[in-house]
């Protein structure tokens, strides 16, 4: 089972990177000044926008997600994660079940939608493709990933785990190449 870690500031978006940093160096056990993450696009390469890239410590990967004014990042030393957290009640008020929903699925509530949600968006986040492919293009079965579009290019569903961080915010994460998942949270100064 892979364990991946989650950690959790309330604040503002400019403190993304300070939130990157510390997770990772609390993750590796490696001092703060040698960690190094970029932005890098996958699609064109550019450094000015991008998913986050742990260039140091080698081995790492890391993923970001934002709601409201919580900001949390996912670190593993495994393979490349995915993390997605969503404010049920804005998943509520939004019309995202046609855009979201495989024909195989339902959604009984605002929470299953939300938690939908959060594990589409990790597993496309963990493929390296984000929202570049649509999330009604995979299937859950239950908490299993059970079809997914070829270019997504897994030999097996990855690894997903639903978490709540509170009554109204929801998270998934996501892991490439693991069979199970299990998600630490921990609330980052």
């Amino acid at each position: 089972m892979t364990e991946v870690s989650v950690f959790v500031r309330s604040g503002v978006a400019s403190d993304d990177r300070s939130l990157l940093t510390t997770a990772l160096a609390t993750a590796s056990g490696c001092h703060a000044s040698t960690v190094t993450v970029v932005q890098r696009c996958a699609d064109c390469g550019s450094l000015d926008h991008g998913a986050p890239v742990v260039e140091s410590p080698a081995g790492w990967f890391v993923s970001l997600s934002r709601v409201g004014s919580l900001v949390a990042v996912a670190v593993t030393d495994v393979a490349a994660v995915g993390l997605d957290i969503e404010s049920v009640a804005s998943v509520a008020r939004a019309p995202v079940a046609d855009v979201l929903l495989h024909p195989s699925e339902t959604a009984s509530s605002h929470g299953k939608l939300a938690r939908l949600w959060c594990a589409k968006e990790a597993v496309l986040k963990a493929a390296g493709v984000g929202l570049r492919v649509s999330p009604s293009l995979l299937a859950f079965a239950g908490a299993t990933l059970a079809s997914w579009p070829s270019e997504l290019g897994f030999d097996e569903a990855p690894g997903v785990e639903w978490f709540a961080l509170d009554d109204d915010v929801v998270g998934a994460v996501a892991v490439v190449g693991v069979g199970s998942v299990t998600v630490a949270v921990a609330t980052a100064d």
